[in-house]
């Protein structure tokens, strides 16, 4: 892989949805992140990507459904960078961090912080965003019923 190389992925809102890309079209919104997400593979091997940066708002509903596609990525000697967004519950992202201690070259961001990866020529600095669920959620719990 060449370490140079790398592919930035942002807000993929990836959750299971029934929602269309258009009408006309016939494509489900998540069918279609899911083809992206598969064609990456193919994309690592051909243009020899060494980093993916995935950047905010996954809005997981499943992270079961994105572990393989991690999986696969860091078997083909790709390092996986993933920052959280606005978008991405407490919840999603304890669970993708436990995953992430059963893969290789897959680096999560709960904190601010400088990773390097010596597969890598370069450092990545990470900052994830404070989840907007939280200030909701206490505000909601707090309102009187």
């Amino acid at each position: 892989m060449n370490g140079n190389k790398f592919l930035h992925i942002s807000d993929l809102h990836f959750f299971k949805s029934d929602h269309l890309k258009g009408r006309k079209d016939g494509i489900h919104h998540f069918e279609i992140k899911m083809r992206i997400l598969e064609y990456i593979s193919i994309l690592i091997t051909k243009e020899q990507i060494g980093a993916i940066f995935i950047s905010g708002d996954l809005e997981l509903d499943d992270c079961n459904i994105l572990v393989p596609f991690l999986q696969e990525w860091s078997s083909l000697g790709c390092s996986v960078f993933i920052v959280f967004g606005e978008h991405d519950t407490q919840t999603a992202r304890r669970e993708l961090s436990e995953f992430k201690n059963h893969l290789n070259r897959v680096y999560i961001f709960n904190e601010a912080e400088v990773i390097n990866d010596d597969a890598l020529n370069f450092f990545v600095f990470g900052m994830s965003c404070e989840p907007k669920q939280t200030g909701f959620n206490k505000i909601f719990c707090e309102l009187q019923k």
